[in-house]
């Protein structure tokens, strides 16, 4: 088993890593990226990869708080990612 967990993930973010990872078939991002809309000019988005591509907008950059509760009650397939990243569910992680 790993020494990598969901808590190491989420301390990974709140310093301003990105994620992509591997799940069932999919892939999957937790990236940042500019939004002029944004207060801080830079938004965490949320991205799937299969056979369409989905990105959806979770919080401007600075929002750790709003980020970290994103990922605490992310649900892929009936799985919380929390339950992935401990359980080594994905087939790969890349931290940025």
């Amino acid at each position: 088993m790993s020494d990598y967990t969901f808590d190491n993930f989420k301390e990974d973010l709140v310093i301003g890593h990105e994620m992509d990872f591997e799940f069932n078939g999919a892939k999957f991002g937790i990236v940042n990226g500019p939004n002029e809309n944004s207060v801080d000019g830079s938004v965490w988005h949320f991205i799937v990869t299969s056979s369409v591509s989905i990105e959806v907008v979770i919080c401007d950059f600075e929002d750790r708080d709003r980020l970290l509760k994103f990922v605490d009650e992310l649900n892929i397939d009936g799985i919380y990612l929390k339950d992935i990243i401990n359980g080594e569910l994905y087939t790969e992680i890349y931290i940025m």
